[in-house]
């Protein structure tokens, strides 16, 4: 199997946030989204399908991902008790905390980002399957 011939990294805090793109030449670009990245695909004359891994690797999320948030939490696993859940405080230093229920995520974000809203997908992101724990 061949390497992807596009790699694009994870978001960089702005103004604006960007992702890292690197290109075969090689050539590093900056996308702020993906109507951005598209064009510099265009202008290299690459014809590539973005859901394609043998294609492009996305780092830091899929191509729906294009800000940082505030909070993340990770893939749900049926079988695993905790989910990974990442805070960004207001200083812009993140960490990484297992979370086992959403009253406990409810808590853990509050004491430590009390401006966030919950509900707001463009400050929470949740990797999949949003309000779901483990029942281990």
């Amino acid at each position: 199997m061949s390497e992807p011939i596009v790699f694009v990294g994870p978001v960089v805090k702005g103004p604006p946030p960007y992702r890292p793109v690197l290109l075969p030449g090689p050539t590093a670009l900056e996308a702020s989204s993906l109507d951005e990245l598209e064009r510099h695909l265009a202008r290299a004359g690459l014809r590539v399908d973005l859901d394609d891994p043998a294609q492009v690797s996305w780092d830091g999320g899929g191509r729906e991902v294009w800000v940082t948030y505030q909070v993340e939490v990770s893939t749900f696993i049926g079988m695993v008790r905790y989910r990974q859940v990442k805070i960004e405080r207001q200083d812009g230093t993140a960490f990484w905390e297992p979370i086992a229920t959403q009253a406990e995520f409810e808590g853990h974000v509050r004491r430590h980002r009390p401006d966030v809203d919950l509900a707001d997908p463009l400050q929470v992101y949740w990797a999949d399957h949003p309000g779901e724990w483990s029942q281990r």
